[in-house]
């Protein structure tokens, strides 16, 4: 009797483990990720990205973090182009969008379509030759773990 206690208990437990559903979903993606330093005050090799609530603002990278949000929109910031921020002391904050292929854990995060658009006519004119994608790529990652409230990642050339 004691044998198909434990042989039921092992199948249910197998059942249950296999029934988890172990991908990386959209909605695990949102909220605010940050770039922690790691011990030394420098960025570290692996880019371990942490929410941005229970991170204390000294102890992560300069203007690394960045906001996936529902709709595919996203915010992160990038320096002001103003004439008076001579010092390059003043960012703006820029809503964008992103994309996820959870097949391939790829997160894309992409500037606004009108992002400096009069900037990039004048380039097309100068350059007729160069092809400009629109909208243009912000970062490009991969996932590599993702746990509670800390997400690991490959950044990707935006090639």
């Amino acid at each position: 009797m004691k044998y198909y206690i434990f042989l039921f208990s092992v199948l249910f437990t197998g059942i249950l483990a296999w029934g988890q559903n172990t991908t990386i979903s959209e909605f695990d993606l949102y909220g605010c990720w940050v770039l922690e330093n790691d011990d030394n005050g420098k960025i570290p090799e692996r880019h371990i990205y942490k929410h941005c609530n229970g991170v204390e603002q000294d102890n992560t990278v300069h203007l690394s973090d960045f906001s996936l949000l529902a709709f595919k929109m996203s915010e992160f910031k990038v320096m002001s182009d103003d004439p008076m921020n001579c010092f390059g002391l003043m960012y703006d904050l820029i809503e964008g969008s992103w994309s996820f292929d959870n097949k391939s854990g790829i997160i894309k995060i992409y500037y606004p379509e009108d992002y400096q658009a009069a900037f990039f006519e004048r380039f097309k004119e100068a350059h007729p030759e160069v092809e400009i994608p629109v909208p243009m790529l912000f970062k490009k990652f991969r996932i590599i773990q993702l746990d509670q409230n800390r997400l690991e990642l490959q950044l990707l050339k935006r090639g």
